[in-house]
C-alpha cells in the first residue's frame, strides 16, 4: 500500500534532536511513504544543519518523497500546532502521523504493522500506540498516556482484532486519566481536516486537545499497547521547547482552553464528563498558583469558579483561609 501515509516533523532551532528524529522515521521497514518537514523559522545558525539532514534523506531512501517548509521567522516561532497544520496541507497520502523533533521511534516496523492492520480493516480513522517517557535518559515508570488502558479491559472488554491489537472506544479511552500522544497517533487526514486540525491558539497540550477531537468524530480506533517511541521528558532547566519555555499559570491557561472546548463540543458524555473534572481540577491548579505568587485577587477569581463549578466544602474552606491571609496581608502593609 505505497502512498499510504505522510509523517510530518515540525522542528524549531534544534538540528541535533532533529537528527534521531529524522533517522528513527528513515530506519523503518516500510516503503513508499513521505516526510514532511516544517522548520519553524529557524535562526540562520541552524540553517546548514537542517539543510544538510534533509537533502541526506534522498541518499538514504530514495523510495520516500520529500518536502521542506520553512516558515518566516518569529520571536517564538509559530508553535507546534500551526506548523503542523501547514504541514499537514502538503501532504498527499491517506493518513498523517506526527514525531516531535526531540523524540524518536524505536520500532522499525511501526508503520509497516500499522499498514498492515489498516489495510484489514479500511474504516479505521485512528490508530494508537505507547510511547516510553525518557527523563534525562531514564525511562520514567509511571503512567503517562495509554499504559494502563489493558488493565481495564477486564471490566470494559473492547473487540480482539488480532493478537495484542484491538478495536477500542470511547468508552475505553474515558476509563483511564491519560491520552494517546501525537508520537504515537496516526489519523487519516480526512479526519483530521474535518475536526479542524490542530488549534493554532494552543501552546501547550495541543496533543490532548487532538485527541479529545478525534475521538469524539472517529468512525474506528485500533489501539495496540507496544510502545514504538520514546519521549524526552523537558529539561525543566532549559527553554527549548514550549512546556518549559510556558509558566505554570501559562500551561494552565492553555489547558483551560482544552477542557472548555470538550465540555461546549463533545458529543460523547463520557468525554463531557471527564472534560468538566479536569476543568475543575485546572481552576483549582492556577488559583494554587496565583495565591502562591501573592497574587490573591486573580487567584480568588479562578478559585471561586471552581467552587462554582463544583462545590466542595474543603475547597471553601481554602479559599477562606487565602482571603484571611490577604487580609492580614494587606493590614500589616497598610
Amino acid at each position: 500500500m505505497a502512498g499510504l501515509f505522510s509523517v510530518i516533523l515540525a522542528t524549531r532551532n534544534r538540528p541535533e534532536l532533529f537528527g534521531d528524529a529524522l533517522n528513527s522515521v528513515l530506519n523503518q521497514t516500510y516503503q513508499g511513504f513521505e516526510i514532511i518537514v516544517v522548520d519553524d523559522g529557524s535562526d540562520a545558525q541552524y540553517s546548514e544543519n537542517y539543510n544538510n539532514l534533509f537533502n541526506s534523506i534522498a541518499g538514504e531512501r530514495p523510495d520516500i518523497e520529500t518536502k521542506l517548509l520553512r516558515l518566516a521567522q518569529r520571536d517564538k516561532g509559530h508553535g507546534q500546532s500551526y506548523s503542523l497544520n501547514e504541514g499537514s496541507k502538503f501532504a498527499s497520502n491517506e493518513f498523517l502521523c506526527f514525531l516531535d523533533d526531540d523524540d524518536f521511534w524505536i520500532e522499525p516496523c511501526y508503520l509497516e504493522q500499522v499498514a498492515n492492520n489498516l489495510c484489514d480493516m479500511p474504516s479505521i480513522d485512528l490508530y494508537m500506540s505507547n510511547q516510553q517517557a525518557l527523563l534525562l535518559g531514564k525511562p520514567l515508570t509511571q503512567p503517562v498516556w495509554l499504559e494502563n488502558l489493558p488493565n481495564t479491559f477486564n471490566r470494559f472488554p473492547p473487540k480482539s482484532i488480532s493478537a495484542n491489537i484491538w478495536l477500542v472506544s470511547v468508552d475505553n479511552l474515558m476509563n483511564i486519566d491519560g491520552f494517546c500522544h501525537l508520537n504515537c497517533l496516526v489519523i487519516r487526514k480526512k479526519l483530521f481536516f474535518a475536526i479542524g486540525g490542530m488549534d493554532e491558539n494552543i501552546r501547550w497540550e495541543c496533543d490532548r486537545d487532538l485527541y479529545l477531537r478525534a475521538i469524539n468524530q472517529a468512525n474506528q480506533i485500533i489501539f495496540n499497547p507496544n510502545v514504538v517511541s520514546h519521549h524526552r521528558v523537558p529539561d525543566k532547566s532549559k527553554q527549548s521547547n514550549m512546556t518549559t519555555a510556558l509558566s505554570e499559570v501559562d500551561r494552565r491557561l492553555y489547558q483551560l482552553r482544552v477542557f472548555e472546548k470538550a465540555v461546549i463540543y463533545a458529543k460523547h458524555p463520557l468525554i463531557r464528563n471527564m472534560a468538566k473534572c479536569q476543568l475543575v481540577y485546572t481552576l483549582k491548579h492556577i488559583a494554587e498558583q496565583l495565591f502562591k505568587s501573592g497574587n490573591y485577587t486573580a487567584g480568588s477569581h479562578f478559585g471561586w469558579q471552581a467552587l462554582g463549578a463544583r462545590f466542595s466544602f474543603k475547597w471553601l474552606a481554602y479559599l477562606v483561609v487565602q482571603f484571611l491571609k490577604n487580609k492580614l496581608s494587606f493590614k500589616m502593609i497598610g
